[in-house]
């Protein structure tokens, strides 16, 4: 066995089924209500399993193993572990071999599993303010896009959006003047942006004059 055979295994792993399709996000009853558990169902060589994962929401973004407790300790993922573990064994990895791989393995469907939680289920799923979004979820190319369209008078003015709201961070909203011309705007819901302090808060948070290109 060599890397390339579990990097096909890792690659063979489908986050999400038929029948459970949509994470679960359980509250437990540790930090004030802050810390979940995140199910997310995962197919593996034909079979269900479910891998659950430990979330602290701070009230700005999620964190993925929050006390430096890696998951693959959680007994509920013990199915999943033997699985991997087993199918290492089978290519052909020694005890030594796949009791090492075995973590990297898991980690990666972690990954596979966080990311399609907050990419297909949080970020559709919450009604915020773009400050509170960009802390979760950052701005991706999708975003900037959609939220240039929405200013944009022009397409020339559009690519100029586009550029100004990709720099945007937590920092930025929180710290900055552009913070104080976004408190109504909900990410999912149209109709709460004041379009024109929008654009003054980008000119002002990066260019730092009023020129002429959001004027």
């Amino acid at each position: 066995m060599d890397y390339m055979d579990v990097l096909d295994i890792m690659e063979a792993v489908v986050v999400g089924s038929p029948r459970h399709p949509k994470p679960e996000l359980i509250q437990t009853d540790e930090c004030s209500g802050d810390l979940y558990t995140l199910k997310v169902a995962v197919n593996f060589h034909g079979l269900e399993y479910f891998i659950f994962l430990d979330l602290l929401d701070d009230g700005r973004r999620f964190f993925r193993n929050p006390f430096g407790e890696d998951s693959i300790d959680k007994e509920d993922n013990t199915p999943l572990f033997n699985k991997i573990l087993f199918t290492l064994r089978f290519k052909g990895g020694s005890e030594h071999q796949s009791a090492m791989y075995t973590p990297i393995v898991f980690d990666k469907i972690a990954d596979k599993a966080f990311n399609y939680f907050m990419n297909d289920y949080a970020k559709q799923g919450r009604t915020l303010s773009l400050s509170t979004y960009i802390s979760y979820f950052g701005i991706d190319d999708n975003d900037a896009d959609s939220i240039a369209e929405l200013l944009a008078r022009d397409e020339s003015e559009k690519k100029d959006l586009i550029a100004c709201i990709k720099k945007l961070s937590p920092h930025s909203l929180f710290n900055e003047p552009i913070e104080r011309n976004l408190g109504a705007w909900q990410i999912n819901e149209e109709g709460k942006l004041s379009v024109d302090e929008f654009r003054k808060g980008l000119l002002i948070d990066y260019q730092g004059n009023t020129g002429d290109l959001f004027g």
